[in-house]
């Protein structure tokens, strides 16, 4: 296979034309040969690279990030412990998120649980507010209940930051310890 219209490639990933431009425009494809009539052209290892693109979202990478894996795969010194550090950083994302939406969805059950009990029919607050009042550790006396989907919404925010800041000492890590990669400097292509 030489190489592929827009269209080939298109019909073989599910990526849109608009997807295809903005991935180059972003780095994350290189940028494509042109046709004499001045059509893009990509080849076989853009397939590859598509693919790659989507596994590494599909596992909750953001495309920042997944410029700085392509950039480690291109450099050809991606070793194991990199990509198990990586992976390490990622899961304590993940186990961030989940641990901060199990606590959403328990104030929900709280309030489905505490409507039913009060009778279906009967005028609703919509508070969703912790359950008992009080039981939260930012519930004081004398002052209103705060909101608990948003203050556990801005814990999951907190724990995503605590994530990126561990992520960034991880890279400082990686960078002096002699046995692994240094970690990529965001560029753009030209």
């Amino acid at each position: 296979m030489s190489s592929m219209s827009v269209k080939d490639v298109v019909r073989r990933t599910g990526f849109s034309r608009e997807t295809l431009r903005y991935y180059e425009n972003a780095g994350l494809l290189p940028k494509p040969a042109r046709s004499r009539n001045g059509y893009r052209r990509f080849r076989a290892t853009d397939l590859e690279r598509l693919e790659f693109i989507r596994k590494t979202k599909k596992a909750g990478f953001k495309l920042r990030e997944i410029r700085e894996l392509i950039s480690i795969k291109d450099r050809g010194k991606a070793t194991c412990r990199v990509g198990r550090d990586i992976a390490r950083a990622r899961i304590a994302g993940v186990d961030a998120q989940i641990a901060s939406l199990r606590e959403v969805r328990e104030i929900l059950r709280d309030s489905a649980k505490r409507c039913e009990e009060e009778g279906l029919n009967q005028p609703c607050s919509l508070s969703f507010n912790c359950s008992p009042p009080g039981a939260c550790s930012d519930c004081e006396p004398g002052r209103e209940e705060p909101d608990a989907i948003a203050l556990a919404l801005e814990k999951l925010r907190e724990d995503v930051d605590v994530v990126r800041l561990a992520t960034a000492a991880d890279r400082l890590s990686l960078a002096q310890c002699p046995n692994t990669v240094s970690p990529p400097t965001s560029r753009r292509r030209s």
